[in-house]
């Protein structure tokens, strides 16, 4: 089901997301729902190749180790 949104949006951006739609024969409402369904999905990106053997190899800082870094420096 189809609802209605209202958005506040720079009438440049949506100048150019209308020229941006029709070019690529699509609607600005569409582009937003793919956007909003893309930036709202779940799923974890699966990671591949070198991509994947080198995820988690730089360790995380704490907030205590980087206050520590940004006095020392």
């Amino acid at each position: 089901m189809n609802t209605k949104l209202t958005l506040s949006i720079d009438e440049q951006v949506i100048a150019k997301a209308k020229r941006y739609a029709q070019f690529h024969k699509t609607s600005v409402s569409q582009i937003v729902e793919q956007y909003l369904g893309k930036v709202t999905a779940k799923e974890e990106i699966e990671l591949s190749g070198v991509v994947a053997e080198l995820a988690g190899i730089i360790p995380e800082f704490s907030e205590n180790r980087i206050d520590y870094l940004k006095n020392k420096y």
